[in-house]
């Protein structure tokens, strides 16, 4: 419960493994590390893209993504915000390798592909969800390449609220109001679409 203990983490997130390093970040946009065993605890580096909670390590870089307001001609406006650094040098640039306006982001790390789907929704005035739509990038780091895969109108009312990877699909779990089911959306990579898969009984 204080730092005078090894596995003290609090207010810590974004816990990542890596070449025998536990790492995680904490603000104001820092990353920490330690080994396993709880020694060589250290402050190790700041990161530029801003605070994250969701970062992760790969073959020497770290990639985040960051929700980031901004004013852009007097509106104001979100953006959600892939970046990658090199791991272990803060004096290096960071690389921004999407960029786009957005309400909340989701994301899945499979082999060297960050798959990222960004969820864009505008409110009506009783603030009930007016329209809303889920766009599905997918970065390739070894090769550097950047996809906008699909992108669909999610059904009226509804937002996403997680995206997983499992037996090679991609899937997105939806909610509504409390009078309707929960939905299951599938990006198919056959069609390249993202399509309602079913509803899911919240019986």
């Amino acid at each position: 419960s204080n730092v005078s203990c090894n596995a003290y983490l609090a207010g810590g997130s974004g816990l990542a493994l890596y070449d025998g390093y536990l790492y995680w970040t904490q603000a104001p946009s820092t990353l920490f590390r330690m080994k396993l065993d709880g020694t060589e605890r250290e402050t190790f580096q700041s990161l530029q893209g801003g605070l994250s909670s969701s970062v992760w390590l790969h073959r020497g870089y770290i990639y985040s993504v960051q929700s980031v307001s901004s004013v852009v001609d007097g509106v104001s406006q979100n953006l959600i915000r892939l970046t990658q650094e090199v791991l272990g040098d803060a004096e290096q640039e960071a690389k921004t390798i999407l960029e786009v306006v957005g309400n909340d982001y989701f994301y899945q790390v499979v082999g060297n592909t960050v798959y990222v789907g960004i969820e864009a929704y505008t409110l009506a005035e009783d603030s009930s969800i007016a329209s809303s739509s889920i766009s599905l990038y997918a970065y390739d780091s070894a090769s550097g390449s950047l996809d906008k895969l699909a992108e669909n109108t999610l059904a009226q009312n509804y937002l996403i609220c997680d995206m997983r990877f499992t037996n090679g699909n991609l899937f997105f779990s939806a909610y509504g109001d409390d009078s309707q089911p929960s939905l299951l959306y599938q990006y198919c990579t056959d069609t390249k679409e993202i399509a309602l898969f079913s509803e899911l009984d919240s019986s």
